[in-house]
């Protein structure tokens, strides 16, 4: 239990240590996110590309080579152009992401006999509002996403360290 209260700790801190380089350098670190966003969606569109010819994708096959394209698309203009491209690379990742969620959606409604079609077409609903929010504000939308993400990382960061805490007491009253 020690091993696990050290780690909780040393990943709260490493997550407040990027949350403050967030908060502080947001275009440097909206650069980085942009490009492991675009190692992201390679893997993405490259998955769905793969699963669109395997038997089992059915009639869910268009979908799935679309979301394929908009993916490895979306990527490669990330990891090439990541400075020169941030305010239009918004507008490709609303667009993959209102994809992404119509795919999700078609799923939901394609796919017969699943006990999850309303979980997974409200998910999908999510990704087409929230691609809908980033075409709409493609500036101000990627430096507010660093800065909430910074946000989150730092709260993150004290949730772990005070479980770390908690969970190093707990060990010493039982031991």
């Amino acid at each position: 239990m020690k091993q696990s209260s050290t780690l909780l700790f040393i990943y709260g801190a490493v997550s407040i240590l990027f949350g403050i380089i967030a908060a502080a350098w947001p275009i440097s670190t909206l650069v980085t996110l942009v490009v492991l966003w675009g190692i992201f969606a390679l893997a993405d569109g490259i998955t769905a590309l793969i699963g669109a010819f395997r038997p089992e994708a059915g009639p869910l096959r268009k979908w799935m080579i679309f979301n394929g394209i908009i993916g490895v698309l979306a990527a490669a203009f990330a990891i090439i152009h990541p400075l020169a491209g941030m305010t239009a690379l918004v507008w490709v990742v609303g667009i993959w992401l209102i994809a992404r969620g119509a795919g999700q959606i078609a799923s939901a409604v394609i796919v017969a006999g699943s006990n999850d079609k309303i979980m997974l077409g409200l998910g999908g609903v999510l990704w087409v509002i929230l691609g809908g929010i980033f075409i709409a504000n493609p500036g101000s939308g990627a430096l507010t996403i660093t800065l909430w993400a910074g946000i989150m990382a730092v709260i993150s960061g004290i949730f772990l360290i005070s479980v770390s805490f908690a969970a190093r007491k707990n060990q010493s009253v039982a031991g």
